[in-house]
C-alpha cells in the first residue's frame, strides 16, 4: 500500500485513532462522512488487536517510545496496548525509524500519550 493513499498522519488523525483504538475519552467527529478515514481507523484497530499478541512489534516500538514518551510501566496492560497501537501505526504507514521518532514526538507534544 502506498502511504499517500492513506489519510495524512497529522495531529488530528492521531487524535481520532487514539480516541477510537485506545478508548480515550475525548470528543471526536463522526467518521461516517469519511469512509477512507474510517477504514484507516479500522485497519489500525485490527492491527493493534493482532499486535497485542505479538511481542516483536511491541518490543520494536518500545525501543523508541520509552525514551520519547516514557517512562512506561513494564508489564502493564495499558503499556501493552499502547505499544501495539504504535507498532500498528508504524507498520501501516511503513514509517522508517526517523519518521517513527517524529511521530512519537508529535504524540508527546499533543499530549496524546497517557
Amino acid at each position: 500500500m502506498n502511504r499517500s493513499d492513506l489519510p495524512p498522519l497529522d495531529g488530528e488523525f492521531l487524535r481520532i485513532i487514539a480516541t477510537r483504538v485506545l478508548g480515550e475519552a475525548v470528543e471526536e467527529p463522526t467518521l461516517k462522512d469519511d469512509p477512507k478515514m474510517a477504514a484507516a481507523v479500522a485497519a489500525v484497530a485490527a492491527l493493534t488487536e493482532l499486535y497485542r499478541y505479538c511481542e516483536e512489534p511491541k518490543q520494536a516500538a518500545w525501543r523508541h517510545a520509552d525514551a520519547i514518551l516514557g517512562p512506561w510501566e513494564t508489564n502493564g496492560e495499558g503499556t501493552d496496548i499502547w505499544m501495539a497501537f504504535l507498532a500498528a501505526v508504524r507498520d501501516l504507514y511503513d514509517l522508517k525509524v526517523g519518521e517513527f521518532k517524529s511521530l512519537l514526538v508529535t504524540i508527546r507534544d499533543r499530549g496524546l500519550a497517557s
